[in-house]
């Protein structure tokens, strides 16, 4: 190892991509600028036409945007990465290069709400049609694979009931095909599962969740390979899923504690999930870290490191019950987005799956009663006596 190759996880966070030099900002100067200017034509050419590279303007991503995808990439094992505005500017943007009119996408039925909103209301009427299977089982894909599929895209682990793609069998069967690859990371975080270790061409991230982590930057990242990112490249800069570079340098402090948080975060999670698991007034609870969780033993597999900070539980009662649970919290705030330092919980019903029909939605398992819980970095123990007093009432 050295100072600018670092292996470990934590340092990787910290320094890579990072200023350094014996003077000068410990961290990344902001350039809260549209745009750039140069001493003269000759110099502004060289930069617009990309013979020597530079700040140009800032939709075409600056140095506070490369600092953030070149940390990043380092900790999803990635050549290279992408830093867009929000999640789905990522999702969307990564899907763009590799389909157009008359493809077909393989993917699976348990997504987030946005994505799958993405298939039907924007690609549908491009004539990119998805086909949806059983993304746990490997020969469930490749049997659904045709002449005219193009891409496939997974999410692991699925939002919001924590289950498992098989992700490595999946690439194997898709690279023997020609077929691209995108998965949607975001409840893993790069600390618990890699993207690329797991053969998968182009990972996306909601960095708002993890990678943001305090609830105060909306953005997302796509991570791969050189070639794959310099495709999606001219679809960012036309699509314009660019955000402000104060958001890029919210998101690199954020992300040198990423380590530290999703750690806490992991530990924190599964003790929730053991404590409730088996109380009279929880039906059911969703988290792949429990040995009672049917695909445990992939996850064990697939994420080495954790198994992330979101549990989903069926509460007793139906809508009313996860209602009056939330309501009682008091640790908990009630929100729709997760990932952050404090606790929320949310219905799906009423946020990420709020579009779907009662049918898609209990055709995709989601239960009116379930509660989605998305551990922040409180005390374990604060945090079940939170919810057990929420449940007693």
């Amino acid at each position: 190892m050295s100072a600018r190759n670092p292996k470990g996880f934590n340092t990787k966070a910290v320094h890579v991509g990072s200023p350094t030099g014996d003077a000068g900002s410990i961290t990344s100067p902001i350039a809260q600028t549209s745009t750039f200017r140069f001493p003269n034509v000759e110099a502004m050419a060289d930069v617009g036409l990309g013979r020597r590279a530079g700040d140009f303007y800032t939709r075409y991503g600056t140095t506070n945007h490369h600092v953030v995808e070149e940390k990043v990439a380092a900790l999803e094992g990635a050549e290279a990465g992408l830093l867009f505005g929000s999640g789905m500017a990522a999702i969307s943007t990564a899907l763009f290069p590799f389909v157009r009119p008359g493809d077909e996408i393989v993917s699976m039925p348990d997504l987030y709400g946005g994505t799958l909103a993405l298939f039907h209301t924007v690609l549908a009427p491009l004539q990119i049609t998805t086909r949806f299977v059983d993304g746990s089982r490997a020969d469930a894909v490749a049997a659904a694979i045709g002449p005219k599929t193009k891409l496939i895209y997974l999410e692991s682990p699925t939002n919001p009931l924590l289950r498992l793609a098989d992700v490595e069998a999946i690439c194997k069967v898709a690279r023997s095909r020609k077929i691209i690859t995108v998965l949607d990371s975001t409840f893993a975080s790069p600390l618990n599962q890699s993207g690329p270790a797991l053969g998968v061409d182009i990972t996306v991230h909601s960095a708002t969740k993890y990678l943001g982590g305090h609830h105060d930057v909306t953005a997302g990242v796509a991570l791969g390979s050189r070639e794959r990112m310099a495709a999606l490249l001219p679809y960012r800069k036309f699509l314009g899923g660019v955000h402000e570079p104060i958001a890029s340098w919210l998101l690199e402090r954020s992300v040198k504690t990423l380590g530290l948080r999703v750690r806490q975060q992991n530990e924190t999670t599964l003790a929730l999930a053991r404590a409730l698991e088996g109380h009279p007034k929880v039906q059911k609870v969703f988290y792949p870290g429990l040995e009672s969780h049917p695909q445990h033993a992939l996850a064990r597999r697939q994420m080495p490191r954790g198994f992330g900070g979101v549990l989903s539980l069926q509460i007793e009662g139906g809508v009313a019950g996860a209602s009056r649970v939330a309501n009682r919290l008091q640790l908990a705030a009630i929100a729709p987005s997760l990932g952050g330092v404090q606790t929320t919980v949310s219905l799906p019903i009423y946020t990420s799956h709020a579009g779907l029909s009662p049918e898609e939605r209990r055709q995709a398992g989601i239960d009116d009663g379930l509660l989605r819980v998305a551990v922040g970095i409180e005390d374990a123990e604060d945090l079940i006596a939170d919810f057990e007093q929420a449940l007693a009432g």
